[in-house]
């Protein structure tokens, strides 16, 4: 017997990352405390985020700091973890490990003096993934009939024994891309300066997650061929380098069951605002206060990680008017001595224009200049 669950939804699965405001827009749901954490039997450091939950109306990442968080195990084991930035708390490089078979719970003080705490959570062997390949496909991104070229990426993995498994992935994509322009001539007020390190903004790297949920309850060893996501040729992820990371999490019911009810619950599309949140609670109570509602999940999980590189797509699909050299803007800068910097490059005809710097520096698209150490050879 599988069930595969495959949903985007509002608050975004990331143990490795964090937990979006509840998107809901009953007041009296606003202001709840979201906790998000996970202890794994990869050495640490481990991390914990705390936010409150807001509205519709508001939605914002709203950090919970000076809280004082505490992960221990059942054999009487704990540690104190550090706030490294605002609403995130770290164990320490040398910290508590998760170790295969033993238990773990998070106990966490606000300053307002609510004490909060999960019950004991196994943490389940891992299991290793056999295989992370993408095909490439054409889908419909839009819901039209219009079909784009892309990458399906598909997952294996061999579940061991004949009991009853859980699984959660993860996946995270990193891409390299260009901007629209190398940067040739920057002109502030009666001075035009020619850029001799053309390169400096024009290449960056990406990283985001995945805003899906991957799960699947299996029993038996048969081996699981999983579809993930698909990455479509209309952004510029596929030209220029693309990687995905899946992180694998071996879990137990409780948790499975917690990601299930979300993915459920998403499914009833705009219902989701008539339905009250007390439906996706997780584990974390308020000790003294056991009615309040508490979001987010602190889970124990073996995990299991593998990371490929793509080919390149050759042709890309997509198209940004809103990088087209102004030749007249140019031209009135330099004519009227401009004080603001307006940036150049040479158009199709040789002629120069003015551009904008989304268009010239790729940081401006949400990248980095700084290489991952991970990507080899692209």
């Amino acid at each position: 017997m599988r069930k595969f669950i495959n949903i985007s939804f509002f608050i975004i699965f990331s143990f490795s990352g964090c937990i979006e405001p509840f998107d809901a827009s009953i007041d009296k749901y606003e202001n709840i405390l979201v906790i998000d954490g996970i202890i794994t039997d990869d050495p640490g450091p481990y991390t914990v985020k705390i936010s409150r939950s807001t509205s519709t109306d508001n939605i914002q990442y709203i950090y919970v700091s000076g809280a004082t968080v505490i992960i221990s195990d059942n054999d009487g084991n704990s540690e104190i973890l550090s706030e490294i930035e605002a609403g995130v708390y770290s164990t320490s490089e040398n910290g508590i490990q998760g170790i295969t078979n033993n238990y773990y719970k998070i106990y966490i003080k606000t300053l307002d003096g609510n004490e909060y705490e999960s019950e004991f959570q196994k943490l389940h062997p891992s299991t290793k993934i056999d295989s992370l390949y993408g095909n490439i496909d054409f889908q419909s991104t839009d819901g039209t009939n219009l079909l784009h070229e892309g990458y399906q990426f598909f997952i294996e993995t061999q579940p061991e024994g004949n009991e009853t498994q859980y699984f959660l992935w993860e996946a995270i994509e990193t891409y390299k891309y260009y901007a629209e322009y190398k940067l040739e001539y920057y002109h502030e007020y009666d001075s035009v300066y020619i850029i001799h390190n053309q390169d400096s903004l024009y290449t960056c790297w990406r990283t985001d997650r995945i805003q899906n949920v991957f799960t699947i309850e299996t029993t038996g060893n048969n081996k699981i061929l999983f579809p993930l996501h698909f990455t479509s040729a209309d952004t510029k992820k596929l030209y220029a380098g693309y990687s995905l990371l899946v992180k694998q999490y071996t879990t137990d019911y409780e948790s499975y069951q917690y990601w299930s009810n979300i993915a459920k619950l998403m499914l009833q599309g705009e219902s989701l605002y008539n339905i009250q949140p007390f439906q996706i609670i997780g584990n974390v109570k308020n000790i003294n206060d056991p009615d309040e509602p508490v979001l987010g999940y602190f889970t124990a999980a073996g995990l299991s990680e593998k990371r490929i590189f793509t080919e390149e797509l050759i042709q890309p699909t997509y198209y940004y008017s809103s990088c087209v050299p102004n030749v007249m803007r140019w031209q009135n800068a330099v004519a009227y001595n401009q004080k603001g910097g307006i940036y150049g490059v040479t158009n199709e005809d040789g002629v120069v224009g003015a551009i904008g710097g989304s268009c010239i520096d790729c940081r401006q698209n949400g990248g980095t200049l700084i290489r991952p150490d991970f990507w080899v050879n692209k």
